[in-house]
């Protein structure tokens, strides 16, 4: 098995929001984390907080974010990018009109 990361590119959140539309999307990721975790695949993953640096030679600026940007991580085991990208079908986020970037990730040690 390989593992592989996948970068969840989407639409800012909305934080603190907590109207049913939100609430109702919310417990749809926790149920297909769940049953990606129990299927064993997942390997780790978390959301990320809207922004961040870049970070170069001689200079830290903040990050500037797109409309659509990366918005969480996982890494997930599978046998295959097309599996992986299987899997990713069925995730909230794609279902509402996200991408996600699947990378092999280099086997060390």
């Amino acid at each position: 098995m390989t593992q592989f990361l996948v970068l969840l590119v989407g639409k800012p959140p909305a934080v603190g929001a907590q109207d049913a539309v939100t609430r109702e999307y919310n417990a749809k990721w926790m149920a297909w984390m769940g049953d990606l975790a129990a299927s064993g695949a997942l390997r780790g993953g978390a959301p990320l907080v809207w922004g961040g640096r870049t970070v170069a030679k001689e200079s830290v600026t903040p990050l500037e974010m797109q409309s659509m940007d990366v918005g969480g991580y996982l890494v997930i085991e599978a046998a295959s990018a097309e599996a992986v990208a299987e899997i990713l079908q069925s995730s909230p986020s794609i279902q509402i009109g996200g991408e996600a970037i699947i990378r092999e990730c280099v086997p060390v040690g």
